[in-house]
């Protein structure tokens, strides 16, 4: 069976990764050249301080295969990828850093491998990473969620990936350290998702500067897969959401101003000792009827929007 042929953009956002540029780039264009001819190298420079804008200019001049932008300020691995992918212009997009904590020369041919079986987005997953307690009982919480909210079991949504440029006409524009949730995006429009084992190595220069792990990220994380989940379930249907919780509210007051009616008419009860009740009954209906109210004028923009 003859497996499809694909050009090939690599895309690596970087800062400050001076001493690890040259040892990446002449391994992505080894690897890159055994693959296809059709390639080209794209590197995100995310305001780094040190002079890997210079090495950049340098090796974009020797080789047109090369490309690089600069970011006006640091914008992190998000946005950098982004940026990065806007200007790709071959088949499938593939995702490294250039810090060499993962090997091009490993990592593109597994990656390129499963897209030509059939898939439209491969994820690497990291074998032999050690990592914190905390980070390994959130990260796996954090894929269970996911598990649960969208269906698909996957191990390691934040390192190396890469997809076929098709998935990008039905990607919305992703937020500041969304980057992790473009396997998740891609599952939920339909695209067939997979992942593949792959070795991690140390770095050998520099620090990190993308990824960094703190408590504070634990709740966000959380917080934006579930915003993630609203708005993808929501954003085209927003009366489903606040058309069913208005509907809700709305009902609950008016069951409520039917106990008070029968309560006071039938079982002759005075209504002063129901006063709390009528306040509760007053607001459930009056917020049912604004949520309503808001769906209505939310699905009109939505309208309005798919007719432009």
């Amino acid at each position: 069976m003859n497996r499809p042929k694909f050009s090939i953009s690599v895309v690596s956002p970087a800062r400050n990764e001076s001493k690890n540029l040259q040892n990446f780039i002449s391994s992505l264009i080894k690897t890159l050249s055994k693959i296809t001819r059709d390639w080209e190298i794209i590197i995100v420079n995310d305001n780094s301080t040190d002079n890997t804008e210079k090495l950049l200019e340098s090796y974009s001049k020797k080789n047109k295969g090369i490309k690089y932008l600069t970011n006006r300020r640091r914008f992190g691995v998000t946005l950098s990828l982004w940026n990065g992918i806007y200007i790709a212009k071959k088949d499938i997009v593939i995702f490294l850093p250039a810090d060499l904590e993962s090997n091009p020369c490993e990592d593109i041919p597994k990656l390129y491998a499963k897209l030509t079986e059939g898939y439209d987005f491969v994820l690497g997953w990291r074998q032999n990473k050690n990592v914190g307690l905390i980070k390994s009982i959130t990260t796996k919480l954090l894929h269970i969620s996911v598990k649960i909210l969208f269906g698909i079991k996957l191990h390691d949504l934040s390192w190396i990936k890469a997809f076929k440029r098709k998935i990008l006409e039905e990607m919305p524009q992703l937020r500041s350290d969304w980057q992790k949730f473009f396997a998740v995006i891609a599952y939920y429009q339909g695209f067939r998702v997979t992942e593949v084992k792959t070795n991690w190595y140390p770095r050998k220069h520099g620090k990190s500067n993308f990824g960094k792990f703190g408590l504070k990220r634990i709740p966000a994380s959380f917080f934006d897969l579930l915003n993630l989940w609203f708005l993808l379930n929501f954003s085209k249907k927003p009366m489903h959401i606040f058309g069913l919780s208005g509907a809700i509210l709305f009902g609950i007051g008016i069951l409520i101003s039917f106990y008070i009616v029968y309560a006071n008419y039938i079982l002759l009860v005075n209504i002063d000792r129901h006063i709390p009740l009528v306040i509760m009954s007053s607001l459930f209906i009056f917020t049912g009827i604004q949520l309503l109210a808001i769906g209505f004028l939310a699905e009109l923009t939505v309208i309005n929007k798919e007719k432009k």
